[in-house]
């Protein structure tokens, strides 16, 4: 790379030719793209791809830094963007995600002005089809500490400061889609938040990929988060054995099991609250019931 960046845009591709071309053009297109570098860890990239990148690089010299690597975990690959990025501000972004033009831009000037926020977030409009921009506009909240403790809130688009990775970690290798959930519980516990107004860009949601494919990935996962911070109030009992196999009080990073505590020294303060374990003892008779009642109305 060339001079320093102010920004890395963290993406992890895998068989993504029918959307590397105008992911990388979108890339370009940023107001900011000067103060920009795209850590691209392509997986097993096609001939096809890495003709494509090679292409853009010659177009926009310094934008693009592209590691190759076999197929591997996209926690893993985020992981590897995040050690391989130079920029002050880190984010996510991905390859069938497009930003606004301005959305960089906008989200880094949040973090300038705002010295004491660790990460910003904001809304999104959810797409049925790649490159279109009509759909559900999902207006981001305004953060709330506890709240988004709970919750996936930040959406697709958020950015925050790298520097906090040295306190708060990096993702959990262990989690197969659910990666940027805990990552973004983490930063809401540890750091403050706060929203940057206006469209980020466009949510690609076709049933396809890790977050939004239809599988039980997605559900077991949550339920390791929700036992990880907990939010018992939220648990789906269906997938606690499934998720009990976790090793739910470490994270995984390059083969090293770390204790959660090393990055959340809180977290006790809601596992083991007793409050939220009662209730959760209280509502679980209820919730098998609703489960069996269903089940009887589906056999009719």
């Amino acid at each position: 790379m060339q001079d320093s960046k102010k920004i890395s845009a963290l993406v992890s591709c895998f068989n993504g030719s029918k959307y590397l071309s105008e992911f990388l053009e979108n890339c370009a297109q940023q107001t900011i793209s000067n103060k920009t570098e795209i850590v691209l860890v392509h997986n097993e990239p096609s001939k096809e791809e890495l003709e494509t990148v090679k292409s853009f690089q010659k177009q926009y010299p310094g934008l693009i830094n592209h590691i190759v690597v076999p197929k591997e975990p996209w926690d893993v690959s985020v992981n590897r963007a995040i050690k391989a990025s130079q920029g002050k501000y880190v984010c996510i972004w991905n390859v069938d995600d497009l930003r606004v033009p301005d959305s960089l831009e906008r989200m880094a000037e949040t973090l300038d002005a705002n010295p004491k926020v660790g990460f910003t977030y904001g809304d999104y409009i959810i797409v049925r089809k790649w490159q279109s921009q009509t759909g559900r506009l999902v207006v981001a909240l305004e953060f709330e500490k506890n709240k988004f403790r709970q919750g996936m809130y930040l959406g697709p688009f958020f950015m925050w400061r790298k520097s906090l990775c040295g306190s708060i970690g990096l993702w959990d290798e262990q989690l197969r889609t659910g990666g940027d959930f805990d990552f973004a519980v983490r930063l809401a516990i540890v750091a403050e938040g706060k929203k940057t107004l206006g469209n980020l860009g466009f949510y690609l949601d076709e049933g396809l990929g890790l977050s939004t494919g239809r599988t039980p990935w997605q559900a077991i996962e949550r339920t390791v988060i929700e036992l990880r911070y907990g939010v018992y109030h939220k648990l789906d009992f269906w997938y606690y054995n499934r998720a009990k196999k976790y090793r739910i009080l470490k994270i995984l990073n390059g083969g090293v099991w770390y204790p959660l505590a090393k990055f959340v020294p809180s977290y006790k303060s809601f596992a083991e609250n007793c409050f939220y374990i009662l209730y959760a003892v209280f509502r679980y008779p209820f919730w098998l019931l609703r489960r069996v009642l269903n089940k009887i109305n589906k056999s009719f």
